[in-house]
């Protein structure tokens, strides 16, 4: 509604009344709240329609609830601390599967778990110490309620075994040099032809590749030398050795090439000094008292 303003001389809008706070009781005892209408969107501006209520409740009515919960966080503090410290959750049981070459004891007592409470073990932490053992590859730690823990391990396994003078080890696919006791007597043999500090260089993973598919190609070829320049070489029976290079890809080609050049070789006798297959395109032999073919 308008009326005419005599100061200003100009219509002036009637003053809004203020709408007045409702209050209630909420159905719990003992709270009160009050519902107030949601300011507009826009200062001034009426909004259409009815206002949104909100409930707020009075801070004297939560005290209840306060306690309440409280209450319930001390409980829930007070079990969980007997639970970690009851004697039934220690570790008592460590079950180990998938090892050969160490004793379940030895993986046992690497995980330090005797004794602990079970949550507090960490299987992660644990893995990753059992994996510092040189047999141990991977290892998976799993826990069981109340107190028992299972251990699988994969152990390395022996892919050749490596000469270096008077030295014999195992070694792995990965170049890993084994324990004494790691030996696997089927496994192929390299023996190194410079063997001074050859133990103290990282063993190349590529002899080792060379000498397995020979082996599966080849199996009565078990024996093999390694020679730094030429790479993974068997010798015949006549003393001279027949290298095939670093590459695995070739030696079907290889090896056939050599059954075809072996009569002709032996015709040759002890003046052959070595054959070399590396370059299947271009092989050679090379005579002692000097030339080749």
């Amino acid at each position: 509604m308008w009326w005419w303003d005599e100061r200003k001389k100009r219509p002036a809008a009637r003053r809004r009344r203020r709408p007045r706070r409702r209050t209630y009781t909420s159905a719990v005892d003992g709270v009160r709240g009050e519902v107030s209408p949601r300011p507009s969107a826009r200062k001034g501006k009426r909004r259409k329609g009815s206002a949104r209520a909100s409930w707020r409740p009075s801070p004297a009515g939560l005290s209840g609830a306060r306690w309440l919960s409280l209450g319930l966080l001390l409980g829930v503090c007070i079990l969980g601390w007997q639970l970690l410290s009851r004697p039934e959750f220690r570790v008592e049981q460590i079950e180990v599967s998938g090892n050969r070459l160490l004793s379940s004891q030895h993986i046992s007592e690497a995980t330090g778990l005797r004794g602990t409470n079970i949550y507090y073990v960490n299987t992660h932490e644990v893995e990753e110490r059992l994996k510092q053992l040189s047999l141990v590859r991977d290892a998976r730690v799993s826990v069981h309620l109340p107190n028992r823990v299972h251990v699988e391990v994969e152990e390395r396994r022996p892919a050749v075994t490596w000469v270096a003078g008077d030295t014999r080890v195992g070694v792995d696919e990965e170049g890993m040099i084994l324990p004494p006791q790691a030996i696997d007597p089927q496994a192929p043999v390299i023996e190194v032809m410079e063997a001074e500090g050859a133990l103290e260089q990282a063993v190349d993973t590529r002899a080792i590749a060379v000498a397995q598919a020979l082996h599966e190609l080849r199996p009565d070829l078990r024996s093999f030398v390694l020679s730094p320049q030429r790479g993974i070489a068997i010798v015949t029976e006549g003393g001279w050795p027949v290298y095939f290079g670093w590459e695995t890809q070739g030696l079907p080609v290889q090896l056939e090439l050599l059954d075809r050049a072996l009569p002709m070789l032996r015709q040759e006798g002890d003046s052959v000094e070595y054959v070399d297959l590396r370059y299947p395109a271009a092989p050679y032999y090379h005579r002692r008292q000097g030339g080749g073919r």
